[in-house]
């Protein structure tokens, strides 16, 4: 999903999950959809049958629409590689977020269609866990080859909730010369998991040195901290530009139901 350019921003291409987005970082960026550091330009990735796969899903995901994923899944998988297999869990976990927040709880009878929304998110992120698990035993396999894979078994880690291992791995991360552009914004991500106190400190940082991926993460942290109006806030404004959807839609309408009398 592409969001709009703010001024003198630099545009990426996420390989992994389709992703089309801008930032002011000059050299790459965090991803706004999967969290992957990117530094790809259209003409390296338009030659990548994955990327041009995942860019449609992608964007009908970030839309709140429904697509089929099994194909991208295929792709990924056959290409061996821990980020392809990590940006589709990433599609996968979106998609059932998406179908769990579609639940219309005004319809009558026995709500037929709630139910089957609901079998069909769990459905979605059995497979994403699954895709995740496969993810983690392949950067095991091949991170001493490629330290850049130690961040993303970190963000496996985080997305399966399992923040003790992702501990572990961020001290590797912190400390290769391989992984000194996603250190800090690691860093942000974990203390947020901790609910650490300087968690905000970190997502501003990352917000001033322009990675736009840091601004939902600053409203997930104070959304999960009750600052509920501050969250808003910054989602609404994320919203209207099209960066980190799904999920700033998906929040933003769970804290309008909150805090609507």
């Amino acid at each position: 999903m592409e969001n709009k350019a703010p001024q003198n921003a630099m545009k990426y291409f996420c390989p992994y999950c389709g992703n089309v987005f801008y930032s002011n970082t000059q050299h790459g960026a965090i991803c706004t959809f999967c969290k992957l550091f990117v530094d790809f330009t259209e003409s390296e990735v338009m030659q990548d049958q994955a990327f041009i796969v995942s860019r449609d899903a992608n964007a009908a995901i970030s839309n709140m629409k429904e697509y089929d994923l099994s194909k991208i899944e295929a792709i990924s998988r056959a290409k061996g590689d821990p980020n392809y297999m990590y940006g589709a869990a990433m599609l996968l976990l979106k998609l059932s977020d998406v179908k769990h927040s579609s639940k219309n709880y005004y319809l009558g009878g026995f709500m037929e269609d709630n139910t089957k929304n609901e079998i069909e998110s769990h459905e979605l992120y059995s497979r994403a866990k699954l895709l995740l698990y496969d993810t983690i035993y392949l950067c095991e396999s091949k991170k001493s080859s490629d330290e850049r894979l130690y961040y993303t078994e970190f963000l496996s880690y985080i997305a399966l909730g399992n923040i003790n291992k992702a501990g572990k791995l961020l001290d590797y991360i912190e400390k290769s010369e391989k992984t000194k552009d996603v250190a800090s914004f690691a860093k942000m991500l974990f203390a947020i998991e901790k609910n650490e106190k300087m968690a905000e400190k970190y997502a501003n940082d990352e917000i001033n040195k322009g990675e736009a991926a840091a601004y939902f993460e600053l409203a997930r942290l104070y959304a999960k901290n009750a600052k509920l109006k501050k969250a808003k806030k910054i989602l609404s404004m994320l919203v209207s530009n099209s960066i980190s959807l799904p999920d700033s839609h998906i929040l933003l309408e769970k804290i309008n139901k909150a805090i609507s009398p």
